[in-house]
Order: structure tokens, then C-alpha cells, then sequence
């Protein structure tokens, strides 16, 4: 439990948030993997989110007042949330400024041995860097920061997909399958 103010948080054992208590009212996250699929309160759904094929691929949020969908940027950043009838609901800013600092601090954190949040600080720049160039190895950085942490089901999921999409010859190639390997206790 990590308590920020008079807003407190729960994890579960992969490092993941399962709960929000502010004020005596709680939220609860369920999880697909990495994705927040749905929340709830008082047992009570408050938001189900349906996700395309990719990490961080939202496709829309059902919520009490209906259907939102997402919208992406040249870049394949989320830039806008949309009603069903395509009503502009919220627009998001190109905030390249806040996912470079999230790179930074995430290598920080890195150095001083703080894995879980240099977990959190590359899961946010992911989640905004769209089609950056350098996401590819960034994902890879998010495998090595989860297994660091001790959260290998995730590391090893979050491997495999720097695999699918890492380019023939990317540096980090013969490392991410050692570590795939390593996971699966092969050659120990």
C-alpha cells in the first residue's frame, strides 16, 4: 500500500495498481495483462476499455455517459477522445517535453536501483511516444526494468513483443532473447 496525501494505493505481486482510495471511496482496476480493462466502485462498473493488437493500443472506453474512442497523432500518440456520435470530448496536447523527462527520469531510476519506478517512468513515455524512433529499444528497457523488478511474467511478455517489433539487426536483439531464455530457465 503507497499513500500519496490523503489518496492511498494498493498493488498487486506484478507491481500492478489494483486500487485507488480517496477519501473512503475506492476504485478498482482489473488487468488483461498490462491493460486496465475495466474499473469498478462499490462493485459497480465504472469505465471498460477494449484495446487494439499493440502494447498501448487503445481503442475506445465504455463509460456510463456511453462509447469514447481514441484518436491518434501522425506520431501514434493519443491526441483526442471522441463521443460515439464523434463529438470532441477531450483533446490531449503534444507533450514531447513530459515524455522526454519521463525517458530521463526512468534512466535515473535505473541507476539508483529504483526499478519499479523506472517501470512507471517508461510505461508513460510509451504510452505517449507514438511512433518515436526510439520506442523500439524503450520497450525493450521496459522488459529489463520489469525483470529487475522481480516481476518476470511481465518482463518476459514485454520481451517477446520487443522481439516482434524490433527491426532485423537491432542491437538488442541477441539480449532480449538471452533474457527470454534466462525467464524460462533454459541453460541454468
Amino acid at each position: 500500500m503507497t499513500t500519496a496525501g490523503s489518496v492511498s494505493y494498493a498493488y498487486d505481486w506484478l507491481g500492478r495498481r489494483v486500487s485507488r482510495t480517496d477519501t473512503g471511496t475506492t476504485t478498482y482496476y482489473v488487468y488483461d495483462g498490462p491493460h486496465i480493462i475495466a474499473e469498478y466502485n462499490g462493485g459497480s462498473l465504472i469505465r471498460k476499455y477494449i484495446y487494439g493488437p499493440g502494447i498501448d493500443e487503445p481503442v475506445c472506453m465504455v463509460a456510463s455517459g456511453g462509447i469514447y474512442y481514441y484518436h491518434f497523432d501522425g506520431l501514434g500518440s493519443v491526441a483526442a477522445l471522441t463521443d460515439s456520435g464523434g463529438t470532441l470530448v477531450e483533446k490531449y496536447p503534444d507533450d514531447a517535453m513530459s515524455y522526454d523527462a519521463a525517458m530521463r527520469l526512468a534512466q535515473l531510476k535505473e541507476r539508483q536501483g529504483q526499478w519499479l519506478e523506472a517501470v512507471e517512468a517508461y510505461e508513460f513515455f510509451l504510452s505517449r511516444c507514438g511512433k518515436d524512433p526510439r520506442k523500439v529499444q524503450t520497450t525493450f528497457k521496459l522488459g529489463n526494468a520489469y525483470e529487475q523488478a522481480g516481476q518476470k511474467d511481465l518482463a518476459f511478455a514485454i520481451y517477446s513483443e520487443y522481439i516482434r517489433m524490433a527491426p532485423v539487426g537491432d542491437r538488442y536483439i541477441p539480449d532480449a532473447a538471452k533474457a527470454l531464455l534466462r525467464l524460462e530457465g533454459v541453460g541454468q
